[in-house]
């Protein structure tokens, strides 16, 4: 009996019956037809004698079939999401999947300009409900899309229906970027400036067209009325008035961004650096108010850059204020000053001296760094230190906190062996800690295994 053969029962129906046969797989599974045209997609790209020939009708009416068998699948998901206000992560991936198909198709294929706006008008449906949480990757798909001007001059219809903020500044980049409709970008641009960026995005554009009078006053405007980030605003008047020596200009930026406490800090060191080589008074006053005006001061940092420009007589008056802000407010920031006034015992004292919290308990502080510049000077202080550090986490342990409390014992004990030459303090000082938590089977496994004796 010879055995039966698909393939070769397949390749003997005639055209009449292959038909039927496809017909019957597409009205049970629906899937079946996007897989043809996929397949009917790459061989099209695989005979074409030209990538840069341009596509036939019936290569394009391929194309616009598989966008929307892509689309319908992506569709189903996102009226789900929609409804109900979202959905599966596996689903989440599939809707994700399909846009990408879509896009792919986009890049590599030619898709009819019909078909464009007739998605466009289909996915806004659901874009509009703002529901599913696809929002942003709908949007970045109708940007890819659109190539004519006719394709975007529909998107910006499309965008007009719901025009919010971020719709409109969308419709102002269209306008700018795309269509290159200055006309319309101007009118709706300056319809709209409300925040620094609105009035950055208007100055950008009027000094790339070299008007630069007009980038000057938008950007003025942008830091007495704008709301939001101004720093790209004070950035752009600040270069444009220091290149061209305009003292009075920069000093009124300065006024306007103390009055507003807006950007201060910025301002002000920027005027540092203007006038520090050439008006020692200015950059003193602008080094001074940038401190003043920092909120989360880097007193170290600050108290490194005045000292190095400040005259003698200037640093002696301000230091002593750098030095009581920074132990006010900044515990950490007031060691390094001291490490580098060479005030070692303030430090080790602060160290070894650890602050109570509200309940009086004690805050366990993580100086190692200060440690570690300490311990040859003051080795069997930062042993205790560290020994404070381990057994603050061993009493509260747990397998991890077991973990971290051996580096601080080996710490310990490196100080021990390589500073002060004293094996036997150590081996006694260890057998003690393995006493004291004997009952800690896990943390004396750590011990073990973390080789803290010889």
């Amino acid at each position: 009996m010879q055995e039966f053969s698909l393939n070769d029962k397949i390749k003997s129906l005639g055209k009449e019956d292959l038909c039927k046969l496809i017909d019957n797989l597409i009205s049970k599974d629906y899937q079946i037809r996007m897989f043809i045209l996929e397949w009917l997609n790459s061989r099209n790209n695989e005979t074409k004698n030209n990538e840069s020939e341009a596509p036939s009708d019936e290569e394009t009416g391929i194309n616009d079939e598989l966008l929307w068998e892509y689309w319908e699948n992506a569709k189903d998901i996102i009226t789900e999401f929609n409804q109900y206000g979202g959905g599966s992560e596996e689903q989440e991936d599939d809707v994700y999947g399909w846009l990408e198909c879509i896009t792919q198709l986009i890049e590599t294929g030619d898709v009819s300009s019909e078909t464009k706006i007739s998605f466009l008008d289909d996915a806004f449906v659901e874009y509009h409900r703002h529901n599913s949480g696809f929002e942003d990757g709908l949007m970045n798909l109708f940007f890819e899309i659109c190539e004519t001007e006719a394709e975007w001059k529909h998107l910006v219809s499309k965008l007009e229906k719901m025009p919010s903020r971020y719709e409109q500044n969308l419709i102002t980049n269209i306008y700018r970027e795309y269509l290159q409709d200055e006309q319309s970008y101007l009118q709706k641009r300056s319809n709209n400036l409300e925040y620094g960026s609105d009035y950055w995005d208007l100055t950008q554009y009027y000094y790339s067209k070299g008007r630069y009078n007009e980038a000057v006053d938008t950007a003025k405007d942008g830091i007495s009325r704008g709301e939001g980030r101004l720093s790209d605003l004070y950035e752009f008047l600040l270069d444009y008035f220091a290149e061209q020596g305009n003292e009075a200009e920069l000093e009124k930026l300065a006024n306007i961004a103390l009055t507003k406490q807006s950007d201060a800090r910025l301002v002000f060191d920027r005027l540092f650096a203007y006038y520090k080589d050439t008006n020692y008074s200015k950059a003193k006053d602008a080094i001074l108010l940038s401190y003043n005006c920092q909120k989360a001061k880097k007193h170290f940092e600050e108290y490194l850059r005045m000292q190095a420009f400040l005259s003698k007589d200037d640093w002696d008056l301000i230091e002593p204020q750098i030095i009581e802000d920074a132990k006010k407010n900044n515990l950490t920031e007031y060691m390094r000053i001291c490490l580098d006034k060479g005030l070692n015992v303030e430090v080790l004292k602060l160290i070894n001296e650890p602050l109570k919290n509200q309940w009086g308990g004690y805050i366990i502080s993580d100086y190692d760094d200060f440690a570690l510049r300490l311990k040859d000077s003051f080795p069997h202080e930062i042993i205790e230190y560290y020994l404070r550090r381990a057994y603050s986490l061993i009493q509260n342990g747990d397998r991890g906190k077991y973990r971290s409390s051996t580096n601080y014992l080996k710490k310990a004990k490196d100080i021990y062996i390589d500073i002060l030459k004293d094996h036997q303090s150590w081996e006694q000082k260890l057998s003690k800690i393995r006493t004291e938590f004997k009952n800690r089977p896990a943390f004396i496994d750590e011990v073990n295994k973390s080789k803290l004796q010889k």
